[in-house]
């Protein structure tokens, strides 16, 4: 039995070790940015803890014109009962910094209620 789980162990730390090393493709930042996209809610947690609120997050792409600079992201998230004043709005820029690290930056918005 320690026989297999020492090489278990090895054969985690192997996957690990390598998984590390993955270099990062134009291909594995477009499916970041793609999983990114689209709304998002918290209704399921909510509906089980009656003190969490219900929440909506919504990123969308923009500055697609902007090719060779990663990805731009539009972040909004309210309460569902008021989706028309969300109390958060980001821009994310999703890009590569070296052939295996992708950083993301969030900007903020001085008057964002204009």
């Amino acid at each position: 039995m320690k026989l297999s789980l020492y090489a278990l162990l090895s054969m985690l730390l192997t996957a690990q070790i390598g998984f590390a090393q993955k270099r990062v493709a134009d291909a594995d930042l477009l499916q970041l940015g793609q999983m990114m996209t689209g709304s998002f809610s918290t209704a399921p947690k909510s509906k089980r803890d009656n003190t969490f609120l219900e929440t909506r997050l919504y990123m969308k792409p923009m500055w697609t014109f902007r090719t060779g600079e990663g990805i731009w992201l539009y972040i909004e998230q309210s309460l569902s009962a008021e989706q028309d004043k969300p109390y958060l709005q980001r821009v994310y820029h999703v890009k590569t910094h070296d052939d295996t690290t992708i950083i993301l930056t969030a900007y903020t918005f001085r008057r964002p209620l204009q």
